[in-house]
């Protein structure tokens, strides 16, 4: 038996469009073998309203929860859209991007010129770039 993709949506991205609006980080991860799926499930045919994957009914959910908030309340969505190939990253939101290899420990690494690089070292002792903040879910943990 196969699932379709309102029972996919219902199953695991109605929980993150709710997590998503509430002030958590949500991540979507499609792992396995070639030919079994995943760009199925995650894509879908975006112009057909039965056979949309999770992404097209997960920014729906986003934008509509957004649209509903109380007047005066805001919100913020920022997404990427990155592909791991033979230990190769690809941003496919941006069509300048560079595979490079971090600087710091060799580990992959995104570069665009509209992502500005932090340095993690002066990150990590509070010496500069952005404040990254690690929110635990109440429940899930």
């Amino acid at each position: 038996d196969y699932a379709d993709q309102s029972t996919i949506y219902n199953c695991l991205g109605a929980d993150m469009v709710m997590h998503g609006t509430t002030g958590y980080n949500c991540c979507l991860v499609a792992y396995g073998q070639t030919g079994t799926g995943k760009t199925h499930t995650v894509h879908g045919d975006w112009q057909s309203q039965d056979q949309r994957g999770l992404l097209p009914r997960i920014a729906e959910g986003l934008f509509e929860r957004l649209a509903s908030l109380p007047a005066g309340d805001t919100g913020r969505v920022r997404i990427s859209y990155i592909e791991v190939y033979n230990d190769r990253l690809r941003d496919l939101l941006c069509t300048t991007a560079i595979t490079a290899r971090s600087e710091y420990d060799g580990s992959p690494r995104l570069s665009s010129p509209r992502t500005p690089r932090a340095d993690p070292h002066k990150f990590a002792s509070g010496g500069g770039g952005n404040r990254l903040e690690v929110r635990t879910h109440p429940e899930v943990g």
